[in-house]
Parts: structure tokens; sequence; C-alpha cells
């Protein structure tokens, strides 16, 4: 059994066989594929060689994608902690502003009490002056 009988050629390494494209099992069984009986030392060394050059660029990925979803991890926490902050300081945001409306709605009460009493005032101050007018000129 040679290397290419084994049956096991995914797509992105058919730039390792000589022809340059993978050949299915049923080929490699019938002899369709080149030499498909043997295969050179050299070649064997040239596909190793390119075996452990695709492994460490797996182990340069993996190790890489480690330290991208570390720094996503921090990114998290960091983001995180900055949504809780803010979080708190909007409650206490909305709590100064409820209680700022509180007093303004006090302060506004007071001013309606305060106009209610000015209206009457005025009203009767108007009755008295038309009263002293009314008066005056009837009594002549």
């Amino acid at each position: 059994m040679n290397l290419y009988t084994v049956g096991f050629c995914p797509k992105e390494w058919s730039h390792l066989w000589p022809s340059g494209r993978c050949y299915s099992e049923q080929e490699l069984q019938i002899g369709k594929a080149p030499h498909s009986n043997r295969i050179s030392l050299g070649a064997l060394e040239d596909l190793v060689h390119r075996v452990y050059q695709y492994a460490d660029q797996i182990v340069e990925q993996q190790a890489q994608f480690a330290s991208d979803i570390q720094q996503l991890r921090e990114a998290q926490e960091f983001t995180s902690q900055t949504v809780a902050q803010t979080g708190e300081i909007v409650a206490r945001l909305a709590n100064v502003t409820l209680e700022g409306f509180r007093n303004v709605n006090v302060k506004i009460d007071a001013l309606l009490d305060s106009q209610i009493r000015t209206d009457d005032n005025l009203r009767n101050l108007i009755a008295v002056v038309d009263r002293y007018f009314s008066e005056g000129r009837n009594g002549k």
C-alpha cells in the first residue's frame, strides 16, 4: 500500500500530490492515478515536509486563536465592567432627576397656590374699586 491508496486527500491538500489533484479511492484501486503503484522517496520526503509545514501552520493558527480568544475575553470583561458602571451612573442620575422633579413639583404647587391667592386678592381689589367708584358717583 502506498500513500495514494490511503484514500485521504482533503481538497486543500491537493497541491501536495504530484498531479495537483486528489484521486478517489476507486481511481486509486483501479490504477488510474499516475504512479499509483509507487511513490519515490524524494516525493515522500517532500510530502512529509509539507505535512509538517501544514502542521506547524495549524499549531501557529491555534496559538493565534487562543491568543485572540484571550484578548476577546479581556475585552468582554472590560466591556462588562463598563456596562455595569454605566448602569450604576444611570441609576444614580435617574434618582437625582426624580428627586429634582419632586422638588420642582412642590415649587410648582406652591406657585399655583400663590397665583390662586393673588387672583382672589385681585378680584377683591377690583370689587372694592368698583364699589368705591360706583358709590362715589351715585352719592353725588
